[in-house]
C-alpha cells in the first residue's frame, strides 16, 4: 500500500536520482511537510490521509509520511512553486 504513497512522492519530486537532499526538502516543504507540521489540504495532508487508512487508522514510525515530515519539519527548503 505505502508503494502508492511513495510514487506520488516521486511523481510530485520528479525522477531524477541526481536531486540534492537541499532539493528534496524544499519539495517536501512545498508539498506541505512544514516545520509545523503537516499543512492542512496540501497534498501532504492526502498522502497522511492514504497512509494513515491503509495502515489501518495510524500514520506508522519510519513510513514514508514520517519520514517526509522529518524533512519538513528541519526548515529546509521554502521554494514556492
Amino acid at each position: 500500500m505505502q508503494a502508492g504513497i511513495v510514487q506520488r512522492l516521486g511523481d510530485t519530486m520528479g525522477s531524477s536520482s541526481s536531486t540534492s537532499s537541499d532539493e528534496a526538502e524544499s519539495d517536501v516543504s512545498a508539498m506541505g511537510f512544514t516545520t509545523d507540521g503537516i499543512t492542512k489540504g496540501s497534498r501532504a495532508a492526502d498522502m497522511m490521509s492514504s497512509e494513515a487508512i491503509d495502515n489501518g487508522g495510524g500514520v506508522p514510525s519510519g513510513g514514508p509520511v514520517s519520514d517526509y515530515q522529518s524533512m519538513g519539519a528541519r526548515g529546509h527548503g521554502g521554494k514556492n512553486y
